[in-house]
């Protein structure tokens, strides 16, 4: 049983009714009441937020860069620069006044190949030392990427690959390259 509301109201778990939002999408931090609020006004009691935190690269939603940072993009260049803090009081109000819930993920399995986090702790992560029966995978990933790299430079024209892909004879030519050749 979750409580909102200024009265601490009980809200039962099967009177939950969810709307999750992709929160790299809402914005600007000070644009998040108004666009959150068409949820309560739709008759929703309960909001989740996609993780967010810094994002890498990717921009993926779950590829995380900085655990412990909000997501750059909610500040405006030359404003206020959000924390946490300032989420922690949205998301109160929303208790309070909309009697609306809040959760997030929290997403520590999806880390960006970029975070800092990774560079100095690489044991943190799979790797073919620490998870030696991901030597074959590895294996096979690096033998698929050089061979992608020769056929972009036309090393297997002769086998009927040319530097582009583009019909299934040139997916047929690659898959006997591979099985037949550069696995073995």
């Amino acid at each position: 049983i979750m409580r909102v509301g200024h009265y601490d109201e009980r809200l039962p778990l099967d009177c939950i009714c969810c709307q999750t939002v992709l929160t790299k999408s809402l914005g600007p931090f000070p644009e998040w009441q108004g666009r959150l609020q068409v949820a309560k006004e739709a008759g929703y009691n309960m909001v989740h937020f996609t993780p967010l935190q810094e994002l890498g690269g990717s921009n993926s939603s779950y590829c995380i860069r900085d655990q412990l940072k909000l997501n750059p993009i909610f500040s405006p260049a030359g404003g206020k620069q959000h924390t946490m803090e300032d989420v922690k009081k949205l998301v109160d109000y929303m208790k309070q006044e909309w009697e609306m819930l809040s959760l997030t993920d929290l997403v520590y399995n999806h880390t960006a190949n970029e975070s800092e986090w990774i560079v100095t702790h690489p044991e943190c992560v799979y790797n073919v030392v620490n998870s030696p029966h991901l030597r074959p995978a590895y294996a096979l990933d690096r033998c698929i990427w050089h061979m992608s790299l020769q056929v972009a430079q036309g090393k297997w024209k002769d086998r009927g690959l040319p530097h582009t892909i583009s019909c299934e004879d040139h997916l047929n030519a690659l898959h006997s390259l591979l099985a037949d050749t550069l696995i073995p």
